[in-house]
């Protein structure tokens, strides 16, 4: 009789084991490995940091090719010719990137060369950076300790373990000393 109760009672806590640990299923959680270890995501929030660039101005002394072509010397005076090579002409450009922004170039020629170049530009560019909030995994973790039962005039000690798995559930059994041993068993389940 004895045994009967003893088998129904730990077929019935098998079952109700079963269906807290696998009742419903969970999807897996998303990880991540940093340094070769693993981690649970959290949270992903996207930002969109925007950069104003600047750009780098590389000026090269170099010649312009004379374009003056002097084909009838009678009607070409010397003084056209300092004034075209002593004047500065200026030489405006921009360069358009859509929606980014522009970079407008400015060139001064002088004496047929390049004497000054100025860049400025007005470019902002969207740099999205990812940000990820992690845990480190869950795993099962075990704890052995003692308990002590009260009973009126009566104390009765328990040594017991107690499971915690990665679902944040907690399993226990205890042995007990008394009159006769004393048997329990526990589920916790986080709300």
């Amino acid at each position: 009789m004895k045994n009967t109760v003893y088998t129904i009672i730990i077929a019935f806590l098998i079952v109700l084991l079963y269906r807290a640990e696998c009742g419903r299923p969970i999807d897996p959680p998303k990880e991540v490995k940093v340094d070769g270890k693993k981690y649970e995501i959290i949270k992903v929030k996207l930002d969109t940091v925007y950069i104003k660039v600047k750009p780098e101005v590389v000026f090269k002394d170099r010649y312009v090719a004379d374009t003056v072509i002097v084909t009838k010397i009678d009607t070409l005076s010397c003084e056209d010719v300092k004034v075209d090579y002593y004047s500065k002409k200026v030489f405006l450009d921009t360069i358009k990137f859509g929606s980014s922004g522009n970079i407008y170039i400015k060139d001064t020629i002088q004496r047929n060369s390049l004497s000054n170049r100025t860049v400025n530009s007005d470019l902002v560019f969207a740099n999205p950076r990812e940000f990820i909030t992690v845990k480190e995994k869950a795993k099962n973790e075990l704890y052995f300790g003692p308990r002590i039962d009260f009973s009126v005039g009566v104390v009765t000690p328990h040594i017991g373990l107690l499971l915690k798995t990665t679902r944040n559930r907690l399993y226990g059994v205890s042995l007990g000393v008394g009159r006769s041993p004393i048997y329990s068993g526990s589920i916790y389940i986080k709300f």
